[in-house]
């Protein structure tokens, strides 16, 4: 017997964060260009009421993430990012772009999660303790690591920081059966119990 436990995955695709606007340079403030995806389907529509957490680590001139992040420092840390009707950012402080170097994003969501989420340059994200049994409404997802990024970069009519979010909770949404013979399309099976063993809620 075969089952298929499909997994709920995420996003892929660049969506609407922030209008383009006149460059300040050089100090243009960081924004985000929020998307997720459910299943193999991209949603450019992440929920505008649904607050995320971004850190930023900033790479100095000339190194790249891969081989020098040892020498990154915490540009942003913990930051909460929400839409004010046409922008994602934090609306508490304003981040703007350095002038050199460059700047390697994690980003998770939602605020929820924030006090079992530790983010640094090794690990990256990293959950603690989660318990998915209490928590069965809240949605974990954590946006693609966007490494040495230098300005916000434009999709369309928007530009901000790509932010592609994936979901990382599988959900069973199925059973199938496979017989091993074929039988009559008549024929009927009646199942008394389906056991799933080992599954982790915890971690």
């Amino acid at each position: 017997m075969k089952t298929y436990l499909p997994i709920v995955a995420a996003a892929v695709m660049l969506g609407a964060c922030s209008k383009i606007e006149q460059a300040e340079a050089p100090h243009t403030r960081i924004c985000y260009n929020v998307v997720q995806l459910h299943g193999t389907k991209a949603d450019p529509t992440y929920p505008t009421d649904r607050p995320f957490i971004s850190y930023a680590f900033m790479m100095p001139e000339g190194t790249t993430w891969k081989n020098d992040r040892t020498s990154a420092q915490p540009y942003i840390s913990g930051a909460t990012i929400s839409f004010d009707g046409t922008h994602w950012y934090d609306p508490s402080k304003s981040y703007y772009w350095p002038t050199s170097g460059s700047l390697t994003f994690f980003s998770f969501s939602p605020e929820a999660v924030k006090a079992k989420t530790t983010v640094d340059k090794t690990n990256g994200v990293t959950i603690k303790d989660w318990d998915v049994d209490a928590n069965q409404t809240v949605d974990i997802m954590v946006a693609d690591v966007q490494t040495e990024q230098t300005a916000n970069r434009s999709e369309g009519l928007y530009t901000g920081v790509p932010t592609i979010f994936r979901h990382k909770l599988s959900q069973i949404v199925g059973f199938e059966f496979n017989t091993l013979k074929d039988y009559s399309s008549s024929t009927k099976f009646y199942v008394t119990r389906i056991s799933l063993k080992n599954i982790k809620q915890k971690g």
